[in-house]
C-alpha cells in the first residue's frame, strides 16, 4: 500500500508540522520509508468503535532528524509498535510510533490510494 505522508508530530502532542510529501511502501513483511525500514513481526487488526486499522509489532528505526521540518535535534528512534489508523468516512490515515517501553515517539498524517487500506488489510489477513 502506498502511504502519502506530509505531516509529522515529533512530540506526540498534536503539533503537526508539514514537510514535502513522501510515499512510504507498506508491504506485508516490511514498511519502507526514506527514513528507515521497519520489519513487520506481527499484526493485530483494529476495529474499535470509529477506528479501523492495523497495529504492528515491528523491528527497526526511523531517522527523525532528516525530515525537512526537523529542528536537527530529533534522533533516530527505535520503533517497536506502529499503529496505522483511520476513522470511518475520513480520507486521512494516522500512523503512531511507539518505542520498546510503549512510549509514543512520533506521529504522522497522510493518506492512501482509493481503497488502499482495505486491500492492504485483506492482504495482511492472509499472512497474520
Amino acid at each position: 500500500m502506498n502511504y502519502y505522508v506530509n505531516e509529522i508530530d515529533f512530540v506526540g502532542n498534536g503539533s503537526f508540522k508539514q514537510f514535502d510529501e513522501e510515499v512510504w511502501d507498506f508491504g506485508v513483511h516490511e514498511i519502507k520509508t526514506p527514513h528507515g525500514n521497519l520489519k513487520i513481526l506481527d499484526a493485530i487488526f483494529v476495529e474499535q468503535g470509529p477506528h479501523v486499522g492495523v497495529q504492528f509489532t515491528v523491528k527497526g528505526e526511523l531517522t527523525l532528524n532528516d525530515f525537512t521540518c526537523s529542528q536537527g535535534f530529533e534522533r533516530a528512534a527505535k520503533i517497536k509498535t506502529l499503529a496505522l489508523v483511520r476513522q470511518p468516512h475520513n480520507v486521512w490515515l494516522w500512523v503512531y510510533a511507539f518505542d520498546a517501553n510503549n512510549r509514543p515517539v512520533v506521529n504522522f498524517c497522510g493518506h492512501d490510494d482509493l481503497d488502499g487500506l482495505a486491500i492492504y488489510v485483506d492482504d495482511l489477513k492472509e499472512i497474520y
